[in-house]
């Protein structure tokens, strides 16, 4: 399969609770693209978690936090509030860039990059325009294996807490782009009857600019022997392709591909 692309290919896949593993270039950096927005994600609820900050204060946008590409509040007028807690639906649901730089510049690009070494990722760092400078290149990265980490710890509930893993996962569930469930038996997951009734629901991350196409996700699928969970880290760097922003981009067909296959050997090994 890594031969079907031009650049890179780097996964990492783990069965839930113990196992197996699967790994390719999974110790390897690559640029995260907006898969950096999950460690955002977690240190601004470990910050509140300890008191540092109320998620239901408000920000106003100013023109300095805007950021062009994904998401919505960049097109809005400067001035309007929300709470932290919106900021971060919009940073990971649309992936809203200027949500992103304002969350940035409120817990600090350090304290993320802290937190990451504290939880053992160890090649994780969110740097650059995504840290709030508009004029640096954003040298963000990360690896297959960091962000399959990040996730199981917020499966087993060790992201600040309990509660704060179970409110970023519910975050992650909402996200509206999904390449690892192209080939998946998943219902309509836009809508909370639709995840409650799909064969398949995930909680996930992407992300995408030019010659990048990377998705991580705690999955859990519905079978005949009860629910089973597995998390899949898929990461493509470097891809020279002329489609690069059409459905039939080869590197997002990749993400979806070992999505399939990993699903594949789930079913297989009940």
């Amino acid at each position: 399969m890594a031969t079907r692309i031009s650049g890179r290919l780097g996964v990492a896949i783990r069965y839930l609770p113990d196992g197996p593993d699967y790994r390719l270039r999974a110790n390897e950096a690559f640029y995260p693209a907006s898969v950096i927005k999950v460690p955002i994600l977690a240190e601004v609820f470990w910050q509140a978690a300890e008191g540092r900050l109320d998620l239901n204060s408000r920000l106003a946008v100013t023109d300095e936090d805007r950021r062009e590409g994904s998401g919505i509040l960049a097109a809005l007028k400067p001035g309007i509030t929300l709470t932290i807690q919106d900021l971060a639906e919009l940073m990971i649901v649309v992936s809203d860039n200027t949500a992103t730089a304002m969350l940035v510049r409120l817990v600090g690009a350090p304290a993320v990059n802290a937190r990451m070494r504290s939880l053992g990722l160890e090649k994780t760092r969110v740097a650059g325009a995504m840290a709030g400078d508009r004029e640096s290149r954003d040298r963000s990265e990360t690896t297959p294996a960091d962000m399959l980490r990040l996730f199981e710890l917020l499966w087993n509930g060790t992201v600040a807490d309990p509660e704060a893993s179970t409110q970023m996962l519910g975050i992650l569930s909402r996200q509206q782009f999904m390449d690892l469930a192209r080939y998946l038996p998943v219902d309509d997951l836009s809508e909370e009857d639709g995840r409650r009734q799909s064969p398949v629901v995930l909680a996930s991350k992407s992300g995408a600019v030019n010659g990048v196409r990377n998705d991580v996700g705690l999955i859990t699928a519905r079978t005949a022997k009860g629910p089973r969970q597995y998390i899949v880290s898929v990461f493509t760097n470097e891809v020279e392709d002329a489609r690069l922003w059409t459905p039939e981009n080869p590197a997002m067909l990749t993400v979806g591909e070992v999505s399939r296959l990993a699903y594949q050997h789930l079913l297989e090994d009940l």
